[in-house]
């Protein structure tokens, strides 16, 4: 009877573990009984320096965008990032699973059977009444499978290096992207910026020459230099312009996804504004 009511309670108990177990929001040890997940999905991401990335506030895109800023903001929001991110969690099932097969298995029944036997009034004979308990346990456990369930075990582990090491690689080629998509187009800014300084030198130069031809102080040979010069620098000036248009981080698939408004630069070396370019 001992016996009996001891398996009765090891079922219940199971069942109410169980569903405990593998719920969501649960943290702790019921949240992961087999350890299987890594130290990235208990801490978080982080990038090759060892900092974190800070997705917990959102960047005010009406202000001054400093470099950190963006690469945060890229990293949080590249869906290639998401996916690698998705994958650990789902390599690391993995490696839960493969460890669970180490463990045995316990199956319980309890059934209840009442049987009642009636007969006609005219018969003499009287109603009987039959109520029969029946409990079932079974505990499986392999002790021996030569080898199956630790190869398993092993291509699961180093599926989940592979997953990490994926994520790692999106972090990286995503951050440099972010990197070289900004400081490229800091630098046709300041291109552009030159080059309009430079037409205007240009006409400066021409209204000078147009002054003293009218003088006699030159001929018009020189006018004409001047007036070639500012065509040539007006000219470099717009060809710098379409290159900054190109190479500004709402062009590239790095930023696309994340901003949605042209951007032009600061003087400030470390910042960028988010305010419409005109031409």
């Amino acid at each position: 009877m001992n016996a009996k009511r001891y398996l009765v309670s090891l079922c219940l108990l199971t069942l109410w573990v169980q569903p405990a177990a593998f719920a969501e929001e649960k943290s702790g040890l019921l949240d992961d009984p087999l350890l299987a997940q890594p130290v990235q999905l208990q801490d978080g991401a982080t990038l090759p320096d060892t900092s974190r990335i800070n997705c917990a506030t959102a960047v005010d895109f009406t202000q001054p965008l400093a470099l950190t800023d963006a690469v945060d903001t890229a990293l949080c929001n590249n869906p290639q990032i998401r996916a690698t991110w998705a994958e650990i969690k789902v390599q690391s099932g993995v490696v839960g699973e493969a460890r669970a097969a180490y463990l045995p298995t316990i199956t319980g029944s309890v059934s209840r059977l009442k049987d009642t036997t009636t007969y006609s009034s005219g018969s003499q004979q009287p109603a009987s009444t039959s109520i029969g308990n029946q409990y079932y346990g079974s505990l499986n456990w392999r002790l021996f499978d030569f080898g199956g369930r630790a190869a398993n075990r092993e291509a699961a582990n180093q599926m989940l290096l592979a997953a990490i090491a994926g994520h790692d690689a999106a972090l990286q080629k995503t951050m440099a992207s972010v990197i070289q998509a900004y400081f490229e187009a800091m630098t046709s800014q300041a291109v552009m910026e030159a080059r309009m300084q430079i037409a205007q030198l240009a006409q400066q130069t021409l209204s000078v020459a147009k002054r003293r031809e009218e003088k006699g102080a030159t001929t018009q040979d020189d006018t004409l230099q001047a007036a070639t010069a500012l065509a040539k620098a007006q000219l470099n000036a717009m060809h710098s312009r379409g290159i900054l248009k190109k190479t500004l981080p709402c062009s590239s698939k790095s930023w696309a996804s994340i901003l949605r408004c042209p951007l032009i630069y600061q003087r400030n070396p470390t910042t960028l504004s988010l305010r419409t370019f005109t031409t």
